[in-house]
């Protein structure tokens, strides 16, 4: 007679020991719960995203710890976080214990480390850290414990208006760039931060040229936009319808601000069309290279062209009034194989597909005048600036 046990006992002994493993767990890491609102309206932020970045142990500093993957490869640790619900409330379960910042990302409102660079927040200073602590939401996460915060977001401040041809037309789907000061007090483009939830990005016009720049914090800022002609030039066109840096008009933005009627307009009657074409020494046209406009003064760069290869010549269509350096650089003569037509389209890239450069030119500069149109404009290489011939093998 063959006997069975049960193997009850055994399921038992199973459960306690997954339980404690539990148990242990939840013993090890802590928890955090919280709250965030808008400021101005005193309601939820409803589906807002919520992200806790570690800080450093007070009294040190953080160094990189590159970290890799299982094939070798460097990647960036992922950060705890969860969305609100829509009673602005969240949870984030299995934290290890540790000093955090709460970063929030929600449309219309800057996350709270808006004003400190990626540098300050990856590896701060004693100093810097002092300043983390007494301007974001930080929060001390304990073995075994549920830690609470709560979080008031702070609208950021927009730009709108309308981008223009002096005729009146709209400028559809064109980029309009936010500038801010540099620290010697030049403009320069507003980026977002690859390591936080900052929002504000550039944007482009609609099919009416309207525009909107929203997420900003307070400060001066002001616009900067390009107009082009596909291979025939590009000209930057600051807010004041200027076109040099130095002239672009300031914007002054308060906390949660709308600035409205902050209009561009692209003054084509007092833009001139240039073409002309390069020669070398023995008067035969170039027809490959690049055309850069300098102001002579300054040697600021206003536009630039390349030379087509099918008419060896060059086109600038955006050309304010003023005295110029025209720069050329790149100068050569080259031969492009015929291109056969592929399938797909695709052009393989390999050596007889390639342009074969037969000889290249030394850079050189003409100061030119621009008054109005100029159809047929020469740009001839000096006598002393000898061409170099390309051996075959290149």
């Amino acid at each position: 007679m063959i006997s069975v046990r049960s193997s009850r006992p055994l399921q038992a002994l199973l459960l306690i020991a997954l339980y404690s493993t539990l148990a242990l767990a939840q013993n090890e890491t802590g928890a955090l719960t919280g709250h965030v609102y808008c400021a101005d309206t005193q309601q939820p932020a409803r589906i807002a995203h919520v992200v806790l970045v570690a800080l450093p142990p007070e009294g040190t500093l953080s160094k990189p710890k590159p970290m890799h993957s299982p094939t070798g490869e460097y990647f960036t640790p992922s950060r705890p976080g969860s969305d609100t619900r829509l009673d602005g409330s969240f949870t984030i379960p299995s934290l290890h214990p540790g000093h955090y910042y709460v970063a929030v990302t929600y449309s219309g409102y800057l996350s709270p480390e808006y004003h400190f660079s990626e540098q300050d927040l990856l590896h701060p200073t004693q100093e810097i850290r002092k300043h983390i602590d007494e301007a974001l939401p930080t929060v001390t996460i304990a073995a075994g414990k549920t830690s609470a915060i709560t979080i008031a977001l702070h609208r950021g401040a927009a730009i709108s208006g309308v981008v223009r041809y002096d005729d009146g037309s709209p400028v559809a789907e064109t980029e309009v760039e936010p500038l801010v000061r540099d620290t010697d007090g030049r403009w320069k483009a507003l980026t977002k931060s690859q390591s936080d939830n900052r929002l504000f990005s550039n944007v482009g016009t609609d099919d009416r040229g309207n525009f909107r720049i929203h997420e900003l914090p307070p400060g001066e800022y002001s616009l900067k936009l390009l107009a082009y002609t596909q291979g025939q030039g590009t000209l930057a066109i600051y807010y004041g319808d200027s076109f040099f840096e130095k002239d672009a008009k300031p914007i002054k933005l308060a906390e949660g601000e709308e600035s409205l009627s902050n209009d561009i307009t692209i003054p084509l009657s007092k833009l001139h069309k240039i073409s002309g074409v390069l020669l070398n020494a023995s008067g035969q046209p170039i027809n490959s290279g690049k055309i850069e406009l300098l102001t002579a003064l300054e040697r600021i760069p206003v536009t630039d062209a390349e030379v087509s290869y099918d008419e060896a010549a060059f086109h600038l269509d955006l050309v304010p009034e003023g005295s110029y350096i025209a720069r050329v650089t790149q100068a050569a003569d080259i031969r492009r194989p015929p291109t056969p037509d592929f399938a797909d389209g695709l052009i393989p890239n390999t050596p007889e597909y390639k342009d074969k450069t037969l000889r290249s030119y030394p850079d050189y500069e003409v100061p030119i005048e621009v008054l109005g149109d100029i159809p047929s404009l020469t740009l001839a290489a000096p006598l002393k600036s000898a061409a170099k011939t390309v051996p075959p093998t290149q």
